[in-house]
């Protein structure tokens, strides 16, 4: 991107980092972090549901989501997950705010990682 700001991180990894702000010592609120994720010009979230998938992570991807939903921000997120398997994971309602304008591209051919090079 020529103009604006964007961010390509692992869904753990925005995760731990709104964590880590639950620390006493830590350097930024919960607040700061997720306007920083909020506010991005795009924000591409890759291995959506390599995580736990506990309440906790739901909530945050939601807030995360919802923020960027509102106030019309793109989001890209990649999965192994089919698209009923995102849905169970994300849950119900950041599924559906993804849904509403979003598009769902499949890469349905076989993964060439781990293969050697010819």
């Amino acid at each position: 991107m020529r103009n604006g700001t964007a961010l390509y991180i692992n869904t753990m990894d925005l995760i731990r980092r709104v964590r880590d702000t639950w620390r006493r010592d830590s350097e930024y609120s919960e607040t700061q972090t997720l306007m920083l994720f909020s506010t991005l010009d795009l924000l591409v979230l890759d291995e959506v549901g390599a995580q736990y998938g506990t309440d906790s992570e739901q909530v945050i991807l939601f807030d995360v989501l919802n923020r960027r939903y509102r106030d019309v921000r793109p989001t890209i997120l990649l999965t192994n997950l089919g698209k009923a398997g995102m849905k169970v994971f994300l849950g119900e309602r950041s599924f559906d705010r993804l849904r509403e304008g979003g598009i769902w591209v499949p890469f349905d051919w076989e993964s060439y990682c781990g293969k050697e090079a010819a």
